[in-house]
């Protein structure tokens, strides 16, 4: 049986935990001042992260994260839904055009030749 997640607006208690799980999972883009940043949380104890950022006129999905152990879980299909409402005026998931397409997209790095 799976603990409880909650999927919430990141707060500035939560920016210590979020920049853990980041470097655990060797992702290094710094969060913006205009981030909408979601996270999973099971308890107190953070488990999922996510940003959405406005560039260039369209919201972007950036840095999702899920630790190991709560994988399979759905928690990376629940986090960009919330965004709307986290401290941004920019509508971010459902609402900005995301939707589950069974896929996911690797990072920008992998896609450019060194």
């Amino acid at each position: 049986m799976h603990a409880q997640i909650d999927i919430l607006p990141a707060g500035p208690q939560d920016r210590e935990a979020v920049a853990t799980l980041y470097a655990e999972a060797g992702y290094g883009a710094p969060l913006g001042a205009g981030d909408t940043v979601i996270v999973a949380k099971a308890g107190a104890a953070l488990v999922g992260v996510v940003r959405l950022c406005f560039e260039e006129g369209v919201t972007v999905l950036r840095g999702m994260q899920v630790r190991q152990a709560h994988r399979g879980q759905g928690i990376g299909v629940r986090l960009p839904g919330q965004g709307q409402g986290a401290g941004s005026s920019q509508p971010a998931g459902r609402e900005a055009g995301f939707e589950r397409v069974g896929r996911i997209c690797p990072p920008y790095d992998a896609l450019v030749p060194a």
